[in-house]
């Protein structure tokens, strides 16, 4: 068995903190690594290498061990965590560390070696960053012990691999290699499909809102960082202008979901901008929360997939949604589709010409149980301009927990899947 040191290359970011002795450089107040190590193998993790030169006394604590089937923790001694890998997929474990008043929050994902598949998404592997170099060949093929996780089934062209993942789970993939038509090597990769976690940002704004200028650019940043992992509708309100005509547009829609929030609101006028993470978390700071509350939510798990597509039919855009899930869920949620609008265009008092994901119709399917695969549909109005073509528009589905609003689940790309 082999043990591997892990040091963290820190990028540091601004956090104000004070110190009894004069640190190096401020800490980070959010730091996420991803390791990857050999299947059942152990990891002997180091925190005070890294991070014990910004602080006079730091206290490391567990916050959550992460995914218990697939990663161990053997010990966690002061500031050295020991883990065992125990099956395929990933984990995050998330620690504190505590120096008087200042807090970090940092996350380890511990990934074991093998090709990672996201669920409802195509991946082209190239071949050559598994195959020893040393190993000539002259032909390929790859035998699974099972498709399920797969689909399409997998195939090869010019040293790239193309996958398609299917539900979350592990294949062992035989790679065997010829030469003359005879079997000259085999090396076997685990395949493991997990399901990708999108989370939901939702921001409030309005066209004359000045302070929301950096709100908006902050939610482009966010997704420009996650894009694969983040999904953003943003509701216009009418102040400090009732007259922004995306609030006037769907003026009922952009209340109610205004209202749904209100406890997200101030009592003082009902500051602007505001804007809610997965439907729970509503960070103050625009420089420094908005980015760590979405980035907290990604690093989390899901047992949730999400997949949809669209339809035009006359007015209307129907949608048709795919829930599934690993486990049996004893909750109630509440399944929404929104059909939003970028590069819409207007000049506002703020400066704002441009203006995207811009809500133009909600619609919610109420108190669903989930047991395995749920496939629903869910009704639209379509906005002017709008058409399956019109790269403009797009839909957003998620899944809201009832009685917490915890949204568990977003999507955007993620198709219906034929299993």
């Amino acid at each position: 068995m082999r043990y591997f040191i892990a040091l963290l290359l820190v990028v540091v970011t601004s956090m104000n903190c004070e110190f009894f002795t004069e640190p190096e450089s401020n800490p980070p107040n959010y730091y996420l690594e991803e390791i990857e190590i050999e299947f059942k193998d152990t990891l002997i993790y180091n925190f005070s290498e890294a991070f014990d030169h910004y602080f006079s006394n730091p206290i490391y604590s567990l916050v959550d061990s992460g995914s218990t089937n697939i990663v161990e923790l053997y010990s966690f001694t002061d500031s050295i965590l020991t883990v065992i890998s125990k099956a395929m997929g990933e984990s995050t474990i998330r620690l504190n560390v505590i120096d008087e008043e200042c807090l970090s929050e940092l996350f380890l994902k511990i990934i074991p070696k093998g090709i990672y598949l996201k669920m409802g998404e195509e991946l082209v592997y190239d071949l050559s960053e598994l195959i020893p170099q040393d190993l000539t060949y002259d032909s390929l093929s790859i035998q699974l012990d099972t498709l399920e996780t797969i689909l399409d089934t997998s195939y090869y062209f010019s040293n790239s691999l193309f996958l398609f993942g299917g539900v979350p789970g592990v294949s062992l993939a035989d790679f065997i290699f010829f030469e003359n038509k005879m079997a000259i090597d085999t090396l076997p990769i685990p395949i493991i499909t997990t399901i990708r976690k999108v989370v939901l940002g939702e921001m409030f704004t309005n066209d004359n809102c000045a302070g929301c200028v950096e709100g908006n650019h902050k939610v482009d940043e966010i997704i420009e960082n996650n894009e694969e992992s983040v999904a953003i509708i943003r509701y216009h309100l009418n102040w400090p202008d009732p007259n922004d005509p995306m609030y006037l547009y769907n003026v009922a829609e952009n209340e109610a979901r205004m209202y749904f929030y209100q406890d997200f609101f101030t009592d003082d006028g009902w500051a602007l901008p505001n804007f809610v993470v997965g439907g729970i978390e509503n960070p103050v700071s625009v420089d420094t929360d908005w980015e760590f509350s979405m980035q907290s939510q990604i690093s989390g798990n899901t047992s949730f997939y999400l997949g949809h597509q669209t339809e035009s039919e006359e007015d209307s855009i129907a949608v048709k949604i795919q829930i599934y899930s690993e486990e049996q869920i004893e909750d109630v949620y509440d399944c929404y589709a929104v059909v939003v609008e970028n590069n819409y265009e207007y000049s506002g008092g703020n400066g704002e010409d441009i203006h995207h994901q811009v809500m133009r119709d909600i619609e919610v399917l109420e108190n669903i149980s989930i047991n395995g695969e749920e496939e629903i549909f869910i009704y639209l109005l379509q906005p002017p301009g709008y058409s399956v073509d019109n790269s403009n528009f797009h839909i957003v589905t998620f899944l809201q927990n009832s009685e917490n609003k915890e949204i568990v689940q977003s999507n955007i790309d993620h198709p219906i899947i034929d299993f």
